[in-house]
């Protein structure tokens, strides 16, 4: 019952973060962890809440934020472990696990370290188990062409948004802020050099 009231509040913030409605997101993702403390999901979408409004003023690196985010995507990543360990049937939460290795690595780890490394590995690992559960599901597929473009795959990333764009043209997904800025990817895929593309999802 907690974890469908979270799962409710956590919607709602997903799509209020595609709307860029920082202030409600943050308060349906922080309403959603005092409903079900052990939801990692919640955490993730309060870690993107810091990522995406501080990105946009400015302050995405400032050392508090910094702090917030890290820690919140280490705590989404524990938790949602533990909830694949009794649910690995359910493709979201390989996704969600994903998003938080991906921004994780941004935020907390040099590039060409091992940490960067193994959060690298750990997302296309997540993203390939969410797309074993479900080949169709969006999400994943752009999870994955963002490694993948960060790793210099750009045929592959271009397949991937591709594919996703194919599978939900109009997609109000809240699963992922990419989803719901499914046109970004599509300039990735009419860009004319994929290495000069360096887009925030």
């Amino acid at each position: 019952m907690a974890m469908a009231m979270a799962m409710i509040q956590v919607n709602r913030g997903f799509s209020y973060l595609s709307l860029e409605m920082y202030e409600n997101a943050l308060q349906d993702f922080t309403q959603a962890i005092s409903i079900d403390c052990s939801f990692g999901a919640a955490f993730v979408g309060r870690a993107l809440v810091h990522v995406f409004h501080h990105c946009e003023s400015g302050g995405a690196n400032d050392g508090a934020n910094r702090a917030a985010v890290v820690h919140d995507l280490t705590e989404a990543v524990k938790l949602l472990s533990e909830l694949i360990g009794v649910a690995a049937h359910d493709p979201s939460w390989w996704v969600y696990r994903a998003q938080a290795h991906r921004y994780l690595a941004a935020f907390n780890c040099r590039p060409g370290t091992q940490l960067f490394s193994f959060h690298q590995k750990r997302m296309l690992k997540d993203v390939e188990e969410a797309l074993k559960l479900n080949p169709q599901l969006s999400a994943a597929l752009i999870e994955q062409g963002l490694q993948l473009l960060e790793l210099g795959r750009f045929r592959e990333a271009q397949a991937d948004f591709q594919q996703a764009l194919k599978l939900s043209p109009r997609s109000t997904s809240p699963h992922d802020r990419a989803c719901n800025r499914v046109d970004r990817c599509r300039r990735f895929v009419r860009a004319a050099c994929f290495g000069r593309a360096v887009v925030v999802l």
